[in-house]
Order: C-alpha cells, then structure tokens, then sequence
C-alpha cells in the first residue's frame, strides 16, 4: 500500500487540472463506484459564512442524540484527515491511503474517456468521502459544499435537508459580482420539494432564495423570520441564548463557539433538528442543549 506522504502527495497534484464546476465528471466517478452517495442520508449545506461552524454544530447535535454521525467539511485546518470525520474523529491516514488506492483506476478510467475531463481535486475527494461514509454506514452525512452550490461536486446528493448559512461576497469570479448572483448559485442546493433552512440574510441574497425555493416547491425556515433568537450573554466561554424555532421555544441555550455569529449559526442548526421532525424524526432538547455545549471547530 501507498504511504500517507505519497497519497497526499498525489492528491494534492490534482490540483494541476484546476477548479472544473459541473456535475459530469463526479456523476460518472460514483457512478463506476455504485453511486455511494445514493444510500446516505444528507444534510447539505451551502453559503458563504458559517458553513463549517453551522455542520459541525448540526454534526455535535446529532452525534449527541446517538447517531453515527459523518462530517465533510473544507479546507483543513492543520491535516487532510481533518476533511472527514465520524463521531468528531478525523478519519485514519490508512484509510485515506486504502481509498485511493481503490479508487485511482476509476480516476484514470474518468480521465480517458471521451467526454470528460480529468477528475480534479476536489472530486476525488468528494468521491472518497462519499465512498468511506457509505461503507462505515453512518446514520447521518453533514455535507458541506466547496464551492457555490449549483455546480459544486457535493451536488450530486438528493440530502433530506439543503441549509444555507449566510450569503456574501466570494468568488465573484465564478459565482457573480452581486449577492443576487451569488444567491442563485449557492441556492443551487435546493432541491424539488425538500425542506430548506436559511441563515440571516442580506434582503438581496433571501429574495433570490425564497424565488428558487418557491419554484421547486421547497418548504423554506428562515432565521429572522419563522424563527428568531435574542443573545442573553456572549463572552470568551461562548454565547447564551433565547430562541423560537418552527416548533418549540427553549431558554437559555448555551453554544461553546465564540462569536455573536455563532449564534446564528446555531439557530441555523437547531431548524436544521426540528425540520427533521418534518421527516419523522425527533431530536429531543437534551440532544440540542448537550451538542451545542459539546461541539468544537479547528481555529474558530
């Protein structure tokens, strides 16, 4: 088997084919590998703020509540293996090897065939994601997008819930230079009649989200509007606060993250749990108040 080093070392000289938004290329690579992603049960996020927060939140709820729990998140912060977790452990460097290792002649096989392109770095990632979740059987994928939405290799998901955390400026170069523009795309997540939980926005960027959730019929909670919070207490420790969801009102919530937009994020979070109910399931308040005390995100 490869070592550690030279895995990484060929993945990170995927880099050399660049950032290719569009779905053919991840579709065709899952597709050779059994379409994983097709057997999970996702919570996909987009936005430009708070993503990682806002899935590591979701991630420490579920886990609290029993679940075998997966976690894709971007960039790392210190090493590769800090990309996939399971129950807030990063995955194995063997694991990451024996993965590659299985999936580099479908690599090859993608790149040779007319058609398509090269599969690029961010794909052959997200395809092993997808391929080790699937094999560890977690009962929940909390999936973040990479970049945008619409066009993002993690899109190729059919999750139970899109969320997207607040909307701002970036890649303007590939996403659009007004908040409208960048709004569509990262609202590209939405899927046809499945429940979408948003963020405090920017008054552009939530009307081109209630327009694309309206036209595909797409149950839409947002915070600052079905659902709303009031911050009692924030200092160094973490933040206290009051919040109305979609169908219960707790008190004095405490979440450990730091920062008034940590609360938000964990308002986004705690919809994200009550949607759920929508889908038959009820995470009990014991599960939100001990993951929101519980949870922990590398450098924030």
């Amino acid at each position: 088997m490869i070592t550690y080093a030279e895995a990484l070392d060929y993945i990170y000289n995927l880099n050399k084919y660049g950032i290719k938004l569009g779905l053919n290329n991840i579709s065709y690579l899952l597709f050779l590998l059994g379409n994983p992603h097709k057997y999970l049960n996702i919570i996909h996020i987009s936005g430009t703020n708070g993503k990682g927060s806002t899935a590591a939140i979701i991630s420490s709820i579920l886990q609290a509540n029993g679940f075998e729990t997966g976690l894709y998140t971007s960039p790392h912060f210190v090493d590769f293996t800090e990309r996939m977790k399971i129950n807030s452990q990063n995955i194995s460097q063997e694991k990451v090897c024996e993965l590659l290792e299985r999936i580099k002649p479908y690599i090859e096989e993608v790149s040779n065939t007319t058609g398509y392109n090269h599969p690029t770095f961010f794909e052959v990632i997200t395809a092993m994601a997808f391929l080790y979740f699937y094999e560890e059987k977690v009962d929940f994928l909390v999936l973040e997008a990479g970049l945008g939405g619409r066009l993002d290799a993690t899109n190729v998901c059919q999750p139970l819930i899109s969320v997207i955390t607040r909307i701002d400026y970036d890649h303007t170069d590939k996403l659009g230079s007004s908040l409208k523009e960048i709004a569509r795309e990262k609202s590209g997540i939405i899927k046809p009649g499945k429940i979408v939980i948003s963020s405090s926005q920017y008054v552009e960027a939530y009307k081109e989200i209630k327009k694309i959730a309206n036209e595909r019929n797409s149950p839409l909670f947002s915070i600052g509007k079905k659902i709303n919070y009031q911050i009692k207490k924030t200092d160094i420790t973490g933040s206290i606060f009051n919040l109305k969801g979609i169908y219960s009102e707790y008190k004095d919530l405490y979440v450990s993250l730091i920062g008034k937009h940590q609360v938000d994020n964990a308002a986004t979070a705690i919809a994200t749990m009550e949607a759920l109910r929508i889908k038959g399931l009820n995470i009990p308040t014991k599960a939100i108040r001990d993951g929101l005390g519980k949870v922990k995100w590398e450098g924030r």
